[in-house]
């Protein structure tokens, strides 16, 4: 199966949001794109803008990040590497956001990070294949890793209001079980059809956005004190009592780990590209807005937090049992009206905004999971790959990445680490996996073509900073976390990432058996049907040239672009010579033209106004243009497959109208 290579664009051009099948059914330019790069559509497109940056504003949910891990900052280097190390991991994570758009602008598919890796390296002495194989192991494990700790998040958030309501402190079996009912429920919530989930990503989106607001404006105005401005921004814990860090900026990378986390899984919207209509033009904008809402947003709630602290020394042995934002919110409520129920309902808010987040990363890391599996990387693929005829999601995929992440959780049950240690694996699988492709993009950049969203000359320079950002964040979370190490504090984040990528290195070069014999990168699912009356893209939609010639240079695309450039009075004259030979024929098709059947505004020219030249073999010569007088036949090999022994009626274009003006004898012959 090979991509549609019908269609190039000059680089820089730009793309239509929509193209137009001969079958009367207009087809949005995502579903184009993934066309030319060899997938047929298989989800619905039922996510726009707003859905689509929902789920990654959910999956971010800095009520859940903030509220979970608060502790980790406070008593790491306190308020200090909490403000300050939120604004450094700010700027840094919009570069590699920034960088993540432009790549799924340019390839919006559900695979992400390792679809990316596969089709960046091409061109390159690296193998595509074991780049996507490779990245798409780390992406799988931090996609588990990011439901399982959102999931984890939630049963600890259970636990707090419950210790804070009735002075029950869970064990490590009752909090096992919270989780395992939070990830079931989460499973079913996914079983719903894609539209609902749409609505639901829309509805979740929208609690996130009110429910952090009202957090950052009702806890602060209830506080009866507030702390002091130097307090928030410069008083720094050095103390090591907590951690037993050996030093103080050792104790601020590990402050720091709290913004680092919460501020992860935002490719959750490049997941669910294959369902988001106009994908090349929407994933990126989700990407950026659910980044930046989640910035200026969690910078206000932590703000709101610290000033918001009552009493220091209690923070750690109070009431909620060293959960430092579950104590913040009961000395707030208590100091103003005494009423633990109060409490409870205010600590409520950050809960249901984790259980929507677990919804949100479970419906992401399936889409990964499906993608993957339908390139052939994850073993039983055909399983995974799988669509739910009902519900046209992959259902199959929903339920083993639930099990998966139960798996991943049950180091809980004996370490008292298992939180840190589960976000860590979480921020080191995603961040490498996005650092990945957009290494090989700025390694390629000669041969990258920028979809509509692109960073133009600043790109690989904003790339090299993620880069270097993602290699240092991924030695700070393998730290360890407590000192002096234990069984039961060891932070086993390294270990686990490790098997993992070792694991994948050998797997694929097993002799005889290994991935580097059967796994390719991509399986190319799409092929155009033979009665189809137009090509797959039309020549306003098609934006791409590098995918479909990897075997040319740079400068030999564009030669051959160049060489192929038709001006109007060429087209005139073609169109001239054709209509002595196919008069028959175009008075039977004088009114179709290319575009959707109630003919709005499509691109359209008559079917015997044949000027363009064949597509060249890959790797070919350009070839020369079509000299006037010859036969035509380079167009129809282009725009015209075999035609319907019985045309489908559209209404007139104004192109195909302007051209029967400019001739007099073709619209005589109209008139005849």
């Amino acid at each position: 199966m090979q991509k549609d290579e019908s269609l190039v664009r000059e680089p820089g051009a730009r793309a239509n949001l929509s193209v137009e099948l001969g079958k009367g059914c207009c087809v949005d330019s995502g579903e184009a794109r993934i066309r030319q790069l060899g997938y047929k559509q298989e989800l619905r497109r039922n996510f726009g803008l707003l859905s689509n940056a929902s789920i990654g504003f959910t999956a971010i949910s800095i009520l859940t990040g903030i509220t979970a891990s608060f502790g980790v900052g406070y008593n790491n280097g306190g308020p200090v590497s909490i403000v300050w190390g939120w604004v450094l991991v700010s700027i840094m994570s919009l570069c590699v956001a920034a960088c993540m758009a432009e790549i799924t602008s340019s390839l919006p598919i559900s695979g992400g990070p390792y679809y990316w890796s596969v089709e960046l390296t091409k061109g390159t002495k690296l193998s595509s294949a074991f780049a996507g194989w490779f990245t798409g192991w780390l992406n799988l494990l931090g996609q588990v890793a990011l439901t399982a700790s959102v999931d984890s998040c939630l049963a600890n958030q259970i636990a707090a209001i419950w210790v804070i309501y009735n002075g029950h402190v869970f064990q490590q079996e009752e909090l096992l079980l919270c989780y395992a009912v939070c990830l079931v429920a989460h499973g079913f919530l996914n079983m719903m059809s894609a539209r609902w989930m749409a609505r639901f990503m829309l509805v979740s989106g929208a609690y996130q956005l009110v429910a952090s607001v009202v957090v950052i404006t009702l806890v602060p105005s209830i506080a009866p004190t507030h702390q002091s401005a130097n307090f928030v921004f410069r008083t720094f814990n050095t103390s090591t009592s907590a951690s037993g860090a050996p030093s103080s900026a050792y104790l601020f990378i590990l402050g720091m780990l709290m913004s680092q986390y919460t501020i992860t899984g935002y490719d959750s919207c490049g997941h669910l590209s294959e369902e988001t209509k106009n994908a090349d033009r929407t994933c990126p904008w989700g990407i950026i807005m659910a980044v930046g809402t989640s910035v200026v947003l969690g910078f206000g709630y932590i703000l709101a937090l610290l000033f918001s602290i009552q009493d220091v020394a209690t923070l750690n042995t109070g009431r909620a049992n060293g959960y430092v934002s579950g104590q913040i919110y009961y000395d707030v409520v208590m100091a103003r009206y005494g009423d633990v129920r109060i409490a409870v309902a205010i600590m409520a808010l950050p809960a249901m905004a984790m259980f929507f987040c677990g919804a949100s990363c479970v419906t992401s890391n399936s889409r990964m999971l499906w993608s993957f599996s339908r390139d052939g990387g994850i073993p039983f693929h055909q399983l995974w790959s799988a669509i739910n005829e009902s519900t046209q999601t992959p259902i199959l995929s929903v339920w083993a990445m639930v099990t998966f992440a139960f798996l991943l959780g049950l180091p809980m049950l004996h370490s008292t680490s298992a939180f840190q240690a589960v976000t860590s694996i979480c921020s080191i699988g995603l961040y490498i996996s996005y650092a990945i492709p957009i290494l090989m993009r700025i390694i390629n950049n000669r041969r990258f073509e920028p979809g509509p969203f692109n960073l133009g000359r600043f790109g690989p320079y904003i790339g090299s900073v993620a880069v270097i950002w993602v290699v240092f964040i991924t030695v700070a979370f393998v730290l360890p976390t407590t000192y002096p190490v234990t069984r039961e504090t060891l932070n086993y984040a390294g270990a686990a990432v490790g098997i993992v990528m070792v694991g994948a290195v050998l797997i694929w070069f097993l002799p005889s058996v290994g991935a580097r014999h059967w796994y390719r990168g991509e399986i190319q699912t799409y092929e155009p049907e033979p009665d189809q009356d137009i090509p797959p893209m039309t020549p306003k939609s098609s934006r791409y040239s590098h995918h479909s010639h990897n075997s040319m240079s740079s400068g030999g695309s564009r030669s051959l672009l160049k060489s192929t450039r038709l001006t109007l009075l060429d087209l005139i004259t073609q169109y001239r010579h054709s209509q002595n030979r196919y008069s028959a024929e175009a008075s039977h098709t004088s009114n179709s033209g290319i575009g959707c059947a109630d003919g709005s505004g499509a691109f359209s020219l008559p079917k015997t106004a044949a000027a363009l030249p064949a597509r060249p073999a890959r790797g070919g010569a350009p070839s020369a243009r079509v000299a006037e007088g010859s036969d035509p036949a380079g167009f129809s090999a282009l725009a015209s497959p075999p035609r319907r022994s019985t045309p489908i009626p559209a209404r007139p274009q104004p192109l195909q109208s302007a051209f029967r003006s400019l001739s007099g004898e073709s619209a005589r012959q109209h008139d005849a």
